[in-house]
């Protein structure tokens, strides 16, 4: 998006281009509990759906991936800059990204879609920087999945990944990518547009409705119920 829009502006342009189409992600992921339960049992079940979901929700982890980079850190990404660049600069504005737990709420399952992900930045040998995983750092193996699907999709197992377990998982990163942008852009965006029926942000209070009350010592106090 544009960089001289002023703040107000690209959050606007933020929820129509970003969260619109997160939130349409989600809801063609609901829609298939009418043929496929939620349940870690069906983990592996695959289909084309679960292909078109996944590549979608990587493909957009990819976009917002950049825009993350680029509107925080003034990073500029060319089209061939994958994730190894990309998420260097992503984990630099979201250092907590990788430890961060989604609630899954269908089955209260706690999702950590970037857990054990780590890169840095790293000189060749003629002085340009490389970037490599960190030591004892891993991708997320959904997105290892993806791209095992997307390049080499003839191969029966690799056709197998495009299964409810991955695009759960993508949507899930996708929808957590979301969240921590949107709390960067204001802490209070999340409260005026259409929660996620699907996941929650483990310990974010902006995820659940809030009344005020005094306490017997006069104090006011925030009480916090169900999510949003």
């Amino acid at each position: 998006m544009d960089n001289n829009l002023n703040n107000e502006q690209y959050i606007d342009r933020y929820k129509q281009f970003y969260w619109s189409y997160y939130l349409a992600l989600e809801d063609r992921l609901a829609q298939t509990e009418k043929f496929v339960s939620f349940d870690k049992e069906n983990g592996k079940t695959f289909s084309t759906e679960y292909l078109a979901l996944l590549q979608m929700a990587c493909s957009e982890i990819d976009v917002i991936g950049k825009e993350i980079g680029n509107h925080f850190s003034g990073v500029d990404f060319g089209k061939t800059d994958g994730i190894l660049k990309w998420g260097y600069y992503l984990l630099l504005v979201f250092p907590e990204l990788t430890a961060t737990k989604v609630l899954f709420k269908k089955t209260k399952e706690e999702i950590v879609p970037f857990e054990g992900w780590g890169l840095e930045m790293v000189p060749d040998a003629s002085g340009k920087n490389r970037y490599v995983l960190k030591a004892g750092c891993k991708t997320p193996s959904w997105w290892s999945d993806y791209n095992r699907v997307k390049h080499e999709r003839t191969s029966g197992l690799n056709y197998q990944k495009a299964n409810l377990k991955n695009a759960l998982f993508a949507i899930c990163g996708l929808y957590l990518l979301n969240r921590l942008m949107m709390r960067k852009l204001d802490i209070n965006l999340y409260s005026d547009l259409d929660g996620s029926t699907l996941f929650r942000i483990c310990g974010f209070n902006d995820e659940r409705s809030v009344t005020f009350g005094v306490d017997d010592a006069g104090y006011v106090s925030a009480i916090y119920h169900n999510e949003k």
